[in-house]
């Protein structure tokens, strides 16, 4: 039984019920174009299946590593995520500011820490300026509207944020789905190697 899309106007991953949003701007990478967000989380009321893909790339940062370890559980509620810096080639260190990214983004949250996924995109190489993101994340405000703030915290070389929800009634039921996403010149990521 094939059902009409209704394309939600300036929907996007927080459309859905039941999800918020924020972002600040923590100066993780430097930011020409207004508003500045480079650090956000995006949480669900309730704990939620999760499933993932991941890259096939042998080198990985320590998010995809954790990440990928918590979405094995199959529930995750959370992610925190940043820009400008991949936390990729960082060693133990970049281990340990992932956990304590999430850590601290549990808290905002009240969310538990083994449910809170993380993502860092950016440049390779570089440790995590921790200094700048531990005192940023307490002051990240949500709202169910803060999607389109999540959307441009994880830009890095994209042009647009890019975002998206729909809405489908089957059976006399309505689904609404919502989505965000980055990328933009990434050459040959095989699925990329740090978000």
């Amino acid at each position: 039984m094939a059902a009409d899309i209704e394309w939600i106007d300036d929907g996007g991953v927080t459309s859905p019920g039941g999800w918020k949003a924020g972002a600040v701007y923590a100066a993780v990478k430097s930011y020409g174009e207004e508003p500045r967000f480079d650090l956000g989380v995006l949480a669900s009321d309730v704990p939620c299946t999760v499933a993932g893909v991941f890259t096939r790339n042998a080198i990985v940062g320590p998010s995809v590593s954790l990440t990928r370890e918590r979405v094995g559980g199959g529930i995750a509620q959370a992610i925190v995520a940043n820009s400008g810096i991949s936390n990729t080639a960082t060693g133990e260190q970049g281990m340990r500011d992932a956990l304590r990214m999430t850590e601290l983004a549990g808290q905002l949250t009240g969310i538990a820490t083994e449910h809170m996924l993380v993502g860092s995109t950016g440049v390779i190489g570089w440790p995590l300026p921790m200094d700048l993101i531990e005192p940023a994340i307490p002051t990240i405000e949500f709202s169910a509207g803060g999607g389109a703030n999540f959307a441009r915290a994880i830009m890095t070389t994209d042009t647009v944020a890019k975002q998206r929800a729909a809405r489908v009634t089957i059976e006399g039921v309505t689904y609404t789905v919502g989505g965000t996403a980055k990328g933009s010149g990434m050459i040959h990521p095989d699925m990329a190697t740090c978000f």
